[in-house]
């Protein structure tokens, strides 16, 4: 069973073919997500969204923060805490909630975890 991902709110940067550029409020962030269908909303509009990225490694932490990177630009880093974990990936609260999954490596995750994933390219986006 596939865990249901938890919104953020964000507001539309750009809109380029395959792309979409999400500003994080109050913070640095404006990350270049794939996106599988158009969005609805239109440049500088709010918005409601999920990312799902895929995990190219895992790292489980004794310490830490929550941050992706880089903070402008498509997803390579992510590090947070594991909220919950099921078949095939966690999620992840950092900057943003986000699923990550983890068809690629076999961690040993619980929930509660402090970790940093590199990711693959093309973290998607989806609007709510």
């Amino acid at each position: 069973m596939t865990t249901s991902i938890p919104t953020f709110r964000g507001r539309v940067q750009a809109i380029d073919g395959g792309q979409v550029t999400i500003s994080i409020p109050d913070s640095p962030y404006r990350l270049v997500l794939a996106v599988l269908h158009p969005p609805a909303a239109g440049v500088g509009d709010a918005v409601h969204g999920t990312v799902v990225a895929e995990a190219a490694r895992v790292h489980v932490a004794s310490a830490g923060g929550r941050f992706l990177e880089p903070t402008q630009g498509p997803l390579r880093t992510v590090a947070g805490r594991v909220e919950c974990i099921d078949d095939a990936g966690c999620i992840v609260r950092s900057v943003i909630p986000l699923r990550v999954n983890l068809d690629a490596v076999d961690p040993d995750l619980r929930e509660g975890d402090l970790v940093t994933f590199d990711v693959r390219p093309s973290a998607v986006w989806s609007e709510a």
